[in-house]
């Protein structure tokens, strides 16, 4: 078959996440519009060959052994448009910040929050992202959709939503929304602009590889906090590091005080190392999947308009 949008093979997806590692993805496709998508889906769903939507790279970890499959960018669904006074239509490709300040130009106010989360509309609406007690879905007026095969609009009240949760359908891949925001004087929506941003500078290490809000939050005992307080001052962990979030068990051996100075040096471990629970189920492994021999061309190419075996 053959993609109008761009396709790569062999494409380390270390350039499509945010933590900047991960081995090769089989074949990355960038679909150029809805059709282009529909056609490539379908063409994958015949063979069955896996595939992974990859939006801005957030809250994903790919192994060293890549992705044996197609994994579909939507960065071309980033169209942003005024429907009427106080609506907004948005591709899942559009960035967070981007569509933020496109609302605050147009004096429409309510999605000031996006401003200090990373990633893209399509990974934000599909997690029901939110910062300060506020959350996306609250802003939507519809969702559009790509399920079974078929294009699909579902209203708000027809979704089923919660915190940092939206119930899609298996397989479903969010493409954009409409949103319904509130007129506002473009000096208030700037200052609340501003404090969103001015929050997360004082609270969180950006500007380096990250994988935003990567972890669950595990409840703590109360009693085994101040242990961890304790052993991530002795290792040297910078205060923004929020420890109250993760299982003490995780920091090992140094949360028991040691009794001496050799057990002391021993117990010490030489780095901080927090295990995050990966977001993905075992069947996404990404290292074990396995498509059906010859499905994909194996040779190396940088860029190509067209998938064999069509």
């Amino acid at each position: 078959m053959t993609v109008r949008g761009k396709v790569l093979f062999n494409e380390p997806m270390a350039l499509h996440t945010s933590l900047k590692v991960g081995g090769p993805a089989d074949c990355f496709a960038i679909p150029a519009d809805e059709d282009d998508l529909l056609n490539l889906y379908a063409f994958l769903s015949r063979r069955g060959i896996p595939c992974l939507v990859v939006g801005g790279g957030y809250n994903l970890l790919v192994r060293d052994g890549g992705f044996k499959g197609v994994a579909i960018s939507l960065e071309d669904f980033s169209h942003l448009e005024y429907t009427c006074s106080n609506c907004i239509r948005a591709g899942a490709g559009v960035d967070n910040r981007i569509l933020s300040a496109f609302a605050a130009a147009g004096g429409l106010g309510g999605l000031e929050f996006l401003t200090g989360i990373p990633g893209k509309l399509g990974g934000a609406l599909a997690m029901n992202a939110g910062a300060g007690g506020l959350a996306i879905m609250d802003r939507v007026e519809e969702i559009v959709s790509l399920v079974h095969g078929a294009i699909t609009k579902k209203r708000k009240d027809h979704c089923e939503f919660g915190y940092r949760f939206l119930k899609l359908a298996p397989g479903e891949i969010v493409l954009g929304a409409l949103f319904r925001l509130e007129r506002e004087e473009k000096s208030v929506i700037s200052q609340r602009v501003e404090a969103f941003l001015a929050h997360r500078k004082s609270t969180q290490q950006v500007g380096f590889p990250n994988a935003g809000s990567f972890f669950k939050n595990p409840a703590v005992p109360q009693d085994r906090i101040p242990l961890i307080e304790n052993a991530a001052k002795r290792l040297g962990v910078p205060e923004m590091v929020s420890l109250r979030r993760f299982d003490a068990r995780l920091l090992g051996p140094a949360i028991h005080a040691p009794r001496g100075p050799r057990q002391r040096r021993r117990a010490r471990p030489r780095r901080l190392s927090l295990h995050l629970q990966s977001p993905w189920p075992r069947r996404h492994d990404l290292a074990k999947i396995r498509y059906p021999a010859n499905s994909l061309s194996q040779t190396r190419h940088r860029q190509s308009a067209d998938l064999p075996g069509a």
